[in-house]
C-alpha cells in the first residue's frame, strides 16, 4: 500500500474503518479484496455498500466491476483517491469521476475549516495524517456535503445516488477532533447505504 507520513496510509485506512464501521449496532462488515470481485464472489451481491478505503492504485477492470455492482443498485463510498493510479503506477487522473459525480478536485494544505449542515469542523495539520485535503467539485446532479468556509460550490464531501466521496480520511483524524470526524463519517455512510445492512471495506 501508498506510504505516507511514515504509515502505510491503506492499510490504516483500511483496518479503522473496520473498525468503526463494525462497532455499530446492526451493522455487519466484512473485509473483500479484489479477487471476490473478478470471482463474482456471491458475498458481493449480499451486500448493501462497498467502500474502497484509501486504494490509490486499481486496475481498470476492478473500477468496472464496482461500477456493475453500482448500476446493479449497491452503494459505493470512498474516502479518497480512488484509482488515482492503475496497477502499474501509471496515472489515470480519475477516482471513477463519472460514477461519483466529481468535475473537479483542487488540492487544499495545511488542514481547513469546513461547514457541514450547520457546524463548523476542523481539519488541523498532522504530522502523521494527510494535511492537505482535496477539495471537490461535483457534477450536475450531485450534492456538495462539507463545504469550504468562502466557497460553497466545492467541498470534501460529495453525495450522488447511493454514492459518496471524501476528500479527507475522516477515520484516521487523531487529534481532539477526531470523535467528531468519525461520528460524521459513520453518520454519512449510513445515509449513503440504500437499507442500512450490511457493508464491505475493500482491500488490495
Amino acid at each position: 500500500g501508498e506510504k505516507s507520513a511514515g504509515r502505510n496510509t491503506h492499510r490504516d485506512a483500511l483496518f479503522a474503518s473496520y473498525k468503526i464501521l463494525s462497532s455499530e449496532p446492526g451493522m455487519q462488515v466484512h473485509v473483500i479484496g479484489e479477487k471476490n470481485l473478478l470471482a463474482d464472489d456471491p458475498i458481493i451481491g449480499q451486500l448493501d455498500a462497498i467502500l474502497v478505503p484509501h486504494q490509490v492504485a486499481m486496475p481498470q477492470g476492478i473500477k468496472t466491476k464496482l461500477t456493475a455492482y453500482w448500476k446493479n443498485g449497491g452503494a459505493l463510498i470512498q474516502d479518497m483517491r480512488l484509482g488515482e493510479f492503475d496497477e502499474n503506477g501509471k496515472p489515470t487522473f480519475d477516482w471513477m469521476h463519472e460514477v461519483f459525480g466529481i468535475a473537479n478536485i483542487e488540492w487544499k494544505k495545511n488542514g481547513g475549516i469546513f461547514l457541514i449542515d450547520g457546524t463548523i469542523y476542523r481539519l488541523k495539520p498532522s504530522r502523521r495524517l494527510y494535511t492537505s485535503y482535496a477539495a471537490i467539485t461535483p457534477k450536475k446532479g450531485f450534492k456538495v456535503l462539507a463545504t469550504e468556509m468562502l466557497r460553497h460550490d466545492k467541498g470534501i464531501m460529495i453525495r450522488g445516488e447511493r454514492t459518496l466521496a471524501f476528500g479527507i480520511l475522516p477515520q484516521l483524524v487523531e487529534d481532539n477532533t477526531g470523535d467528531a470526524w468519525r461520528k460524521l463519517f459513520v453518520k454519512e455512510i449510513m445515509n449513503t447505504l440504500p437499507s442500512h445492512k450490511t457493508t464491505a471495506a475493500e482491500r488490495q
